[in-house]
């Protein structure tokens, strides 16, 4: 049990600094930090883990208007979400795909994606 919660400590620290750097601007660093979060979270077999991080992916992909990466990362956090339910995790993948449509111009598909997270 104690090994399991130094694990999830891991993890969060690693994500997290991700998403700091994600937050101030440190692109490259996020990337780093979350794909070794990802790295890490498919070692311990974790799909919630691994979807968090996917979501971090994506936004660091959309600050730097990577748009297709943005909404391929999400796409995988959408698919992942479902399929172990998470009902919070799945509006978010939702949410960041009509995002990218948004940025796309396709407004239609945008308002789709978006109204099924609310």
């Amino acid at each position: 049990m104690r090994r399991n919660k130094k694990k999830k400590l891991y993890f969060r620290a690693l994500k997290g600094r991700g998403e700091v750097y994600n937050f101030v601007g440190k692109n490259n660093e996020a990337l780093r930090d979350i794909n070794y979060a990802l790295t890490f979270a498919r070692k311990n077999k974790n799909l919630k883990w691994q979807a968090d991080c996917l979501l971090g992916l994506s936004e660091v992909y959309g600050s730097l208007s990577r748009y297709e990466d943005t909404e391929n990362a999400a796409r995988f956090v959408l698919e992942i979400y479902q399929k172990i339910q998470d009902k919070k995790g799945e509006a978010e993948g939702l949410n960041n795909i009509g995002y990218v449509q948004n940025m796309f111009g396709n407004y239609t598909e945008a308002l789709k994606y978006i109204e099924g997270a609310l």
